[in-house]
């Protein structure tokens, strides 16, 4: 079995090249680190290239952008706004969807709490999209079934990372009057296979019930991490102080693609880009009332319906430069961290606190004593 892409490192993940393939000769199978790759089944390829012509990460596509139009918003039902990581748009807007009939897709958690893609077409299924997931979603044939949807004149929302709206952009290779893309502002995304290390770390013992990266009991700005398990044990912690949550911040386990992120603002594909509207304290202080509130970017003509027609939403444009400042991962790239090697070469060896310290210890002598006790256990 071979990869799909030359460069390896490029690969977002997308699964448009599987989705795509009429032979099911590509699957996607994770790697060491946890990730997702296209691998070909010889037997079953009849080297049609269509894998290669929906291939993000050897194409060279311009993204087709209008305009950039900022605006503060959230929703105006606090119990929304409650139960979302920021502002609630997200769940407005995709309540409009549904409710004129339409259907979404964006991600959820599954049984195992694996973030999986998924295609909703009742307000109840939406509940569970909500929240920011910090662990990469697994596409699965969602671009397939949004297609058909498309097909058969449906109306569809689809909300991902920018690498996912533009492997779904290449995958249907045309426009439809009725899709409309939403990506999240995204920092990186680290995999479902270090995350459920670090839950071994946390409580080995039970198995998880529910997660939460964006508890806002303490507030939006200052949120905490929550996971509650099964045999009652809660675990919370402070986002500065959640090793996984620092981590992720470090880009210490970010897949590699994301450190030459080609789908930034200037490049985006979607049609509207939703985050946090950090600096609120600086932009618009009078909204400022810590229960979250959103950053939409509206990119396209075809979006430009959100702005006027979602009622249940409080919206005010503000300044195009300003907002940059505190919401860098809107057009930059995240740095490679240079321990990210070492990280992934001893991932097997320690539980994640133990890696930590071996990760983030300069000491040749203090990682051989970590290394000497790991074995003595």
């Amino acid at each position: 079995m071979e990869y799909v892409c030359n460069n390896k490192d490029k690969c977002t993940g997308c699964s448009a090249c599987a989705q795509i393939c009429p032979k099911s000769a590509i699957s996607m199978n994770v790697n060491d680190e946890g990730f997702l790759y296209p691998q070909i089944n010889d037997s079953l390829c009849v080297d049609c290239g269509l894998c290669h012509s929906v291939c993000q990460a050897e194409l060279e596509v311009s993204a087709n952008k209008l305009a950039n139009n900022i605006f503060l918003c959230y929703s105006k039902d606090d119990f929304v706004r409650k139960k979302s990581s920021s502002g609630g748009i997200f769940y407005e807007i995709a309540k409009s969807v549904i409710t004129d009939g339409g259907y979404v897709c964006s991600a959820k958690y599954n049984g195992d709490f694996e973030v999986i893609h998924v295609v909703a077409s009742s307000l109840e299924e939406l509940n569970a999209m909500l929240k920011s997931k910090y662990i990469q979603s697994n596409i699965g044939d969602t671009y397939k079934i949004i297609e058909e949807l498309l097909s058969n004149d449906k109306k569809v929302l689809f909300v991902g990372t920018p690498c996912q709206v533009k492997g779904l952009k290449m995958f249907l290779k045309k426009d439809y009057k009725n899709l409309l893309c939403g990506e999240v502002v995204c920092h990186g995304v680290p995999s479902n296979k270090v995350f459920k290390k670090y839950i071994d770390y946390v409580h080995k013992n039970s198995k998880l019930k529910s997660i939460d990266f964006r508890d806002k009991t303490t507030g939006w700005k200052d949120y905490t991490i929550k996971f509650e398990f099964e045999d009652g044990y809660i675990f919370q912690e402070k986002r500065n102080k959640c090793l996984y949550f620092m981590g992720f911040i470090d880009n210490l386990y970010l897949r590699k693609s994301c450190y030459w992120c080609d789908c930034k603002l200037e490049n985006s594909f979607a049609d509207f880009t939703l985050g946090d509207c950090w600096g609120i304290e600086k932009i618009a202080p009078q909204n400022d009332d810590d229960k979250g509130v959103s950053l939409l970017i509206i990119n396209t003509e075809k979006a430009n319906w959100l702005k006027n027609s979602l009622n249940d939403i409080y919206i005010e444009e503000i300044d195009s430069e300003e907002f940059l400042k505190y919401n860098p991962s809107i057009s930059v790239s995240a740095s490679y961290n240079d321990k990210r090697k070492i990280f992934f070469d001893n991932f097997n060896k320690y539980d994640f606190g133990t890696l930590w310290d071996y990760v983030y210890t300069d000491s040749k002598l203090k990682r051989l004593k970590i290394s000497m006790l790991n074995k003595v256990k």
